[in-house]
């Protein structure tokens, strides 16, 4: 081989690797960032994780842009920020909070908009969405996560985050009560029963009921 054709062949090789480079390059920066970023069994929420009370706000949004609840944290503790202020179930609350910090990526499934309907992590703006939009405040940045279908397996649902066209199978049941009256406080109030000595009930007709103790037990 000559030294001109010796020639020929490095350049031909360095032009091969800079088109294989060239390539993978833009491959890569036609996936999804969360498919690039995101590894499965990592958490579907990380930046929850360890600042749950850091969250000041909750809301749950179903389809057409439907407020189903909002509650956040005041000097009063947890409220129904819908409900004119009205004590909401802190443990559901809670509970609810760390079932999304807890629930982890499976498996990647589409990032094909025309297949989100199927697995219910559409746009909610639109009447007939499967899904509900969760809001939280308080982390830095806001977060939207929508969650859709429960799998057929019942421990795990599909989501997607706001933005990401990438949706996921994660691990764990987190799709939120979709009724408002879930989320309020049960209890009227909380006082020990030794420490009552009458009630009185009294109907709107004026009729009345008197309960009373004479004596401590």
């Amino acid at each position: 081989m000559n030294h001109m054709n010796q020639k020929t062949v490095i350049g031909l090789g360095v032009a091969a690797i800079a088109a294989i480079a060239i390539a993978a390059a833009i491959t890569s920066a036609r996936k999804p960032a969360s498919e690039a970023t995101r590894p499965v069994d990592a958490y579907v929420l990380p930046e929850l994780r360890d600042r749950l009370n850091d969250v000041k706000s909750l809301s749950v949004t179903g389809p057409g842009n439907q407020l189903i609840v909002a509650v956040e944290k005041g000097d009063k503790g947890w409220t129904v920020k819908d409900r004119g202020g009205y004590a909401a179930d802190v443990d559901k609350v809670r509970e609810y909070l760390h079932k999304l910090s807890d629930a982890k990526l499976v498996e990647a499934k589409t990032s094909n908009e025309k297949r989100y309907g199927d697995l219910g992590v559409g746009d909610i703006a639109a009447a007939d969405a499967k899904g509900m939009l969760v809001a939280l405040d308080g982390l830095g940045q806001p977060v939207q996560l929508i969650v859709g279908s429960i799998a057929v397996r019942g421990d795990a649902t599909y989501v997607r985050r706001v933005g990401d066209k990438q949706s996921w199978l994660a691990r764990g049941a987190i799709v939120p009560d979709k009724s408002t009256s879930m989320w309020l406080a049960k209890s009227i109030a909380d006082v020990p029963a030794t420490r009552v000595k009458e009630v009185t009930l009294t109907r709107a007709d004026g009729k009345r009921l008197r309960v009373y103790k004479d004596g401590e037990g």
